[in-house]
């Protein structure tokens, strides 16, 4: 934020009373790192939030299900490599619940 408060208006955050704040990041340029989320302003994120009241679906450019997919990935990933490093530490191979082997359906 006060990046973007010195390059676009030339001030420092803590010359600045809240109010004055909040209505210059409110008026941030596009270009802005804190105008929106990668690159959505706040109207693009209402018009996306209005497709999905609309349609019932999220926008599919909507960066912050992008984003939410992004970390859903992350924490599967990190929860498969947890998985194999307890069964190679357990001397399993493979998976427990393939039929024939552990728990029967």
């Amino acid at each position: 934020m006060e990046a973007d408060l010195r390059r676009f208006y030339g001030v420092s955050a803590l010359t600045l009373n809240w109010a004055q704040i909040g209505w210059l990041v409110r008026h941030l340029p596009r270009e802005a790192a804190l105008a929106g989320f990668d690159g959505w302003t706040q109207g693009d994120l209402l018009q996306s939030d209005m497709f999905l009241v609309k349609t019932g679906q999220r926008h599919p450019e909507d960066p912050r299900v992008k984003h939410q997919d992004r970390l859903l990935r992350a924490r599967l990933q990190v929860g498969a490599v947890r998985a194999e490093r307890r069964r190679k530490r357990l001397g399993i191979s493979g998976s427990v619940l393939r039929r024939g082997r552990g728990v029967t359906p």
